[in-house]
């Protein structure tokens, strides 16, 4: 018991030593206050855009599209504060898994239906799993002497101080560690399987017709370099918490595991962005579509231009 007691105070002192209170507050700073914000706002804009090219699509009978709009509403509800995206991305990982390994069955078995059913119940599970941490903290006014007046503190409520213990079980456990854990090692043991299979199907088709071909296996590869980056940019969000679960007497005293803390909150942000680039620089049909949006908005605001000009000249005359 001394021997872990003296490790965990020498692990403190040298993160403290390394991390003083103003580098800590800067990083802080810079993550909470801006880069996430900004990442945020970024993502609405681009998985709005998503949705919008998206739904232009078949998302009636194509299950690729499903899970793209799925994907993007996940990503949405993400910037929103809404962690469904890992679990999302499980569902993807799982169904590309299935429909290259066992491609005949797997159209039997995941059909439009049943694909938009699950989607639906994969946002009802995590909204209800996670809807405890709204109810956790609350604001009260104090007065400052420093700034005399009136400031704003964050203060836990009397639900989450009466339920503490099982609230930290529901989030920490169940939901960060059993529910996103198990989406992201799917996805980790998943997706490089996926790729190998891609690799040696198109191998072989080159071998035998001496053309690549890359049209058929597209919207796969698309759902695959998600996956792929959905584990990059995740990987610190699952290893935090895992962290703070596992290793409660070193995260919640050094300044190291609050960096941590911050920068997985930020990669989830920046993944929840990242997908809307992906699908530019990957699909010649979505950069198309997003230029005509983008020609369609620009003709429009063209139009009401000249409409208002012609008003005006009419209100003149």
């Amino acid at each position: 018991m001394t021997t872990r007691a003296n490790s965990s105070d020498t692990l403190v002192q040298l993160s403290q030593d390394f991390l003083s209170e103003d580098v800590m507050a800067k990083i802080e700073s810079a993550l909470n206050c801006v880069l996430i914000n900004m990442f945020a706002l970024l993502g609405l804009i681009g998985t709005s855009i998503n949705l919008l090219v998206l739904c232009q699509y078949n998302i009636t009978t194509d299950t690729s599209n499903i899970l793209l709009v799925s994907l993007s509403v996940a990503d949405l509800l993400f910037c929103l504060t809404v962690p469904i995206s890992m679990s999302m991305v499980g569902v993807i990982s799982t169904e590309r898994f299935l429909a290259v390994f066992f491609p005949f069955k797997t159209s039997r078995l995941m059909t439009p239906f049943r694909m938009k059913l699950l989607s639906v119940l994969v946002y009802v599970v995590n909204a209800l799993m996670f809807s405890p941490t709204y109810f956790i903290l609350t604001h009260d006014y104090v007065y400052s002497e420093k700034y005399q007046g009136l400031v704003p503190v964050i203060e836990p409520t009397e639900f989450f101080q009466k339920n503490f213990d099982a609230i930290n079980i529901e989030i920490g456990i169940v939901y960060n560690i059993a529910v996103s854990g198990t989406s992201f090692l799917v996805t980790l043991v998943f997706t490089p399987a996926i790729a190998i299979k891609l690799w040696l199907v198109s191998r072989e088709r080159t071998k035998l017709t001496n053309r690549k071909g890359i049209s058929e296996n597209h919207v796969a590869k698309l759902l695959l370099t998600v996956c792929a980056m959905s584990i990059v940019f995740y990987g610190p969000f699952i290893g935090f918490n895992a962290a703070i679960t596992f290793l409660p007497q070193y995260s919640s005293l050094t300044n190291v595991f609050q960096v941590f803390l911050n920068v997985a909150d930020f990669s989830g942000t920046v993944c929840a962005f990242s997908n809307f680039l992906i699908y530019v620089t990957m699909s010649r049909k979505f950069r198309n579509k997003y230029k005509e949006l983008v020609l369609k908005l620009c003709i429009l605001r063209n139009n009401n231009n000249i409409f208002k000009r012609e008003l005006q000249r009419t209100d003149r005359s």
